[in-house]
C-alpha cells in the first residue's frame, strides 16, 4: 500500500436499529504512511488513522514513476 491508493476498511462493531451487530464498510485514500501497520486516510471528509492490516486494497494509485 502506498500514498494515493484507495482502500476499504470494514467496521464490524456497528449496531443497527435492532441492536444487532452489522458490518459497515468505509472507503478512503491513503494520505500518509505513519508507521508499520498504521496509515492515515481521507474518508468521508475527514482524515482518519486506520490499521493497514485491517484494510483491503481497492485500487492502486496511478503513478508516473511506476514501471
Amino acid at each position: 500500500m502506498k500514498v494515493g491508493d484507495l482502500v476499504k476498511w470494514t467496521n464490524y462493531a456497528v449496531l443497527d436499529d435492532t441492536g444487532q451487530y452489522c458490518a459497515r464498510s468505509h472507503l478512503g485514500f491513503i494520505t500518509k504512511i505513519i508507521c508499520e501497520g498504521n496509515i492515515r486516510v481521507y474518508c468521508e471528509g475527514k482524515h482518519l488513522q486506520w490499521n493497514s492490516w485491517q484494510c483491503e486494497m481497492v485500487s492502486k494509485a496511478v503513478r508516473t514513476d511506476d514501471k
